[in-house]
């Protein structure tokens, strides 16, 4: 498992988002359990627990895709 912290941005195609981080951009994967959390909200900084999927197919193409297993707003 992996953590990456960086500021959620909607991704160019709809209904994606991305984490945007010093190393790139991550297409974030399963967000559905997060999307009603009040800090969910492009611009935010977030903290991502998972792990890239450089395999898995997705209609975006944009990021790499990283498979969530928690995220929660960065701690300043």
């Amino acid at each position: 498992m992996e953590e990456i912290e960086g500021t959620l941005a909607a991704a160019v195609e709809a209904g994606g988002w991305i984490l945007k981080t010093e190393d790139g951009e991550f297409l974030l994967l399963d967000v559905e359990d997060y999307r009603d959390q009040p800090w969910f909200q492009e611009g935010a900084r977030l903290r991502a627990r998972g792990r890239p999927d450089p395999e898995a197919v997705t209609i975006h193409m944009q990021g790499t895709p990283f498979r969530l297993e928690g995220l929660q707003p960065a701690q300043e």
